[in-house]
């Protein structure tokens, strides 16, 4: 049976420029949605959504139907036209069971993930989480140093990255939800001193096509046809037959109900994307010391628009349930919220079991959920090797990726014995497991095999250009340890060497 899908896109500014970055009406991220049915329900499909449009008076419904000034507190702030029309559109996706896929991409994101493309997980730094922290970090704190430096491509965007990180690990001293944050900022501090490759940004379309190719193998779909909204250059579709689909075209949205269709689903889905990022950004670089929480205004729903979030989890979560209906990268925490938000309403049975609870409490209970899912999207991009978990009285220190005790005092540890040696060659060999550094590279350390377990100590400073190099190695797949490794202490200055 053949199956027809739609795609279409929102947020067109995918080529970054220093402008788009600081326009007031720069969306974050770049929102692909794409419908589809079979092809025997073609006609009956465009039959009824010309009905739909027949209730405006251009005869065409599509996604600038809806303002995005509209979506300041979702639909909560939809005036009465406005939802009678968005409760008839998603009445017509449910009647007709259509397929709904969804991409989403940060846009910073991308640039950071052209950046350290060439950089592999290991025992001594996970790029996953580092990908996602940089990313994080630009959009959360839009650095104005850091961004005009990305735009202007002269060489300083590294530099003035590296100075950033090592200003914000001073700013969140002392407060302790922010104790993992400094920890990446640690090693991407480590990082960016060992980088030394120019990088350049190439934008490409194929990461919505990625998703919608497992999207459709998931759900047994051989037999189809994507059309996609035609654009000048043709970017698109040839990414989209780069990646290996096959019966692509390019349609106008006036020629085609489908692509309308598409264009109305992801409108509106990447205006709420984008007005809950809004509402959750940090206002001021002071706030982001703080928590960010959704406004309060999100959960003033009365009964009508109770029904159009039951309306619209019903869309997302229930028709043609499939892993791969959504598609996004690591750094979605935006997205993450706004599922979280949602599903939190889908779970509720009535209006009135919705009422009966204070609308604090609903505040309060869809942060939790999203942190929740937040962190399991967190351990999912970390390393899996397995530490010890502290009890909660453990205040004092945790467990190294190698199952060493870490006091959060470094000066605590002991410095390794480097006995002084009388030539090169006749120094002290330890069994090494990894390198690393406390605080912005301010105090490098090692854990060896000492007795059959892993004990941390500290290295003196004249090592830090060599643990450096080390964890840099180690940052683009070359794990140098656990290895035997000889220092000397010749004459004062001290020196290693891996055997």
């Amino acid at each position: 049976m053949k199956h027809m899908f739609f795609y279409d896109e929102s947020e067109h500014s995918r080529k970054l420029t220093k402008e788009t970055v600081n326009a007031d009406n720069f969306a974050s991220h770049f929102v692909v949605g794409i419908i589809g049915f079979s092809q025997k329900d073609e006609f009956s499909i465009e039959h009824g959504y010309k009905i739909l449009e027949s209730m405006r008076a251009s005869n065409e419904l599509k996604s600038k139907t809806f303002k995005f000034s509209q979506f300041q507190n979702g639909f909560v702030s939809f005036n009465k036209a406005n939802k009678k029309l968005l409760s008839a559109y998603l009445d017509f996706l449910i009647s007709f069971n259509l397929f709904n896929y969804i991409s989403i991409v940060n846009k910073l994101e991308y640039v950071v993930l052209q950046l350290f493309k060439d950089y592999k997980n290991s025992v001594f730094g996970d790029m996953d989480v580092l990908r996602y922290v940089v990313s994080k970090l630009l959009n959360v704190y839009k650095p104005k140093l850091v961004i005009d430096a990305l735009y202007r491509n002269d060489g300083t965007f590294i530099g003035e990255l590296k100075d950033f990180a090592i200003q914000q690990v001073k700013k969140n001293q002392g407060i302790v939800h922010k104790d993992a944050e400094n920890r990446a900022f640690n090693e991407l501090t480590i990082f960016l001193s060992d980088y030394n490759e120019k990088y350049t940004v190439d934008w490409n379309y194929m990461t919505p096509f990625i998703g919608f190719q497992k999207y459709k193998d998931e759900m047994n779909i051989t037999d189809y046809v994507l059309y996609i909204d035609k654009e000048g250059e043709g970017s698109t579709i040839n990414s989209a037959r780069c990646i290996g689909l096959v019966n692509v075209f390019e349609v106008e949205s006036s020629e085609s109900t489908g692509v309308r269709i598409a264009d109305m689903f992801t409108g509106i889905i990447s205006k709420l994307i984008k007005a809950i990022d809004n509402d959750l950004d940090y206002k001021t670089p002071e706030d982001s010391v703080n928590y960010t929480i959704l406004s309060i205004g999100w959960f003033n729903l009365d009964e009508e628009t109770f029904f159009l979030y039951k309306k619209l989890g019903k869309v997302i979560f229930e028709q043609h349930q499939a892993h791969f209906k959504s598609f996004a990268g690591n750094y979605s925490d935006t997205f993450i919220y706004f599922i979280a938000f949602l599903g939190y309403i889908h779970e509720m049975k009535t209006y009135g079991e919705y009422v009966n609870i204070e609308i604090i409490e609903h505040q309060k209970r869809v942060n939790n959920l999203a942190l929740g899912n937040l962190q399991r999207h967190s351990d999912r991009m970390t390393m899996k090797i397995p530490i010890k978990k502290l009890e909660e009285d453990d205040k004092d220190y945790y467990l190294n990726q190698k199952g060493a005790k870490t006091y959060r005092d470094y000066k605590r540890h002991d410095m390794l014995k480097i006995p002084p040696s009388s030539k090169k060659g006749a120094g002290i060999v330890y069994d090494v497991l990894n390198v690393g550094s406390f605080g912005v590279m301010e105090q490098p350390c090692i854990t060896i095999l000492e007795n059959g377990k892993p004990v941390l100590y500290l290295l003196p400073m004249e090592l830090l250009d060599w643990t450096i190099f080390c964890v840099g190695l180690a940052m683009r797949g070359t794990d140098l340890f656990p290895n035997k490794v000889m220092f000397h202490n010749l004459k004062g200055r001290y020196y290693a060497d891996v055997l």
